[in-house]
């Protein structure tokens, strides 16, 4: 349970690992997103959301959960905790401070739970590790973990957990959910950001870029130098009538810079498109894909059929895995 990296089963599993005893009931309903997004510290430089009432009825993410080696563990933690992520988990929100570093990030879960079945399930894992969970009163908020830098969790109330990688982070949201610290919405430069996303979709977020954060990216690659002019990033994913659907939004002020990095990107996309004359799917996932710029930004966008994917995924997988 080292970091805080995705959205998977085995994330899924981790996500309820360590619980408290607070009491809770499991009736809580899906909160509002501008609710969710109010727990996160207004420090961060970068925010993503995840729609997880979609994301886990998806038809994909469905396959993906059947097809996994993880399967049997998913079955048992449904069992033993009465959680199902496909109707239990409602929302994500990750806050970051540094994206360069997934340690530093914060998470609120908004979910529906029953917390004694959780807690047995807690205690039974880490019995079988060989670990004992440690507890830490905050503020009147009990934060486990079973190491300083292990993941940390803390539950906000009977609808909401926090968690971080080690208790700080998992402190900093308890702050602002006692109203004790700004959230991340009083932050003007992460609401300006969010407001060129489709909040709408399955995914979305943004990412403020510092002058020194941009320095240590740029640093040492010269392939990265044209973008010495942007000052975030937007984005979004969605799924829906079976295509999977991107786009990325680097913003910077500089028409004539976002010009030569799409110039750029049109050049390597079009390299890609010569491999369609060996593999036609290749071409088509290109054909998908679209860069433009404008005076604020340098947009990729691409709507590309699942069943391209799925096409271009059997093609990769060797003969006696079809078969």
């Amino acid at each position: 349970m080292k970091k805080v990296t995705g959205i998977g089963i085995s994330v899924l599993l981790v996500l309820f690992s360590l619980i408290s005893c607070q009491k809770a009931e499991k009736g809580a309903a899906p909160g509002k997103t501008e609710d969710i997004l109010k727990l996160l510290p207004a420090e961060v430089n970068a925010v993503i959301f995840l729609d997880m009432t979609r994301v886990m009825k998806a038809e994909i993410v469905n396959k993906s959960i059947a097809d996994s080696k993880d399967y049997q563990k998913y079955q048992e933690f449904m069992e033993k905790t009465g959680i199902d992520p496909q109707q239990d988990l409602y929302a994500i929100a990750v806050g970051m401070k540094d994206m360069q570093n997934s340690e530093n990030a914060m998470v609120v879960v908004n979910l529906k739970y029953e917390i004694e079945k959780i807690k047995a399930y807690m205690m039974e894992k880490a019995e079988e590790e060989g670990k004992t969970v440690q507890e830490e009163d905050y503020n009147g908020v009990p934060i486990l973990f079973e190491d300083s830098e292990d993941m940390a969790m803390a539950p906000l109330d009977s609808a909401h957990i926090a968690l971080g990688n080690g208790p700080e982070g998992v402190k900093a949201i308890i702050d602002v959910f006692q109203k004790k610290a700004d959230n991340c919405l009083s932050n003007k430069a992460i609401t300006d950001l969010l407001d060129k996303t489709n909040k709408s979709a399955m995914a979305w977020g943004g990412v403020a870029i510092p002058p020194e954060e941009k320095e240590k990216m740029l640093s040492g690659n010269p392939m990265l130098q044209g973008l010495e002019s942007m000052t975030a990033m937007a984005f979004y994913f969605d799924y829906k009538n079976a295509n999977i659907e991107a786009e990325i939004k680097v913003l910077s002020d500089d028409a004539s810079k976002n010009k030569q990095i799409a110039d750029f990107l049109n050049g390597l996309k079009s390299f890609g498109s010569m491999a369609a004359a060996e593999k036609p799917e290749i071409g088509e996932l290109v054909d998908k894909i679209s860069i433009t710029s404008s005076e604020d930004y340098v947009k990729v966008y691409a709507n590309i059929p699942e069943a391209l994917i799925q096409k271009l995924s059997a093609e990769e997988k060797p003969e006696e895995d079809i078969h």
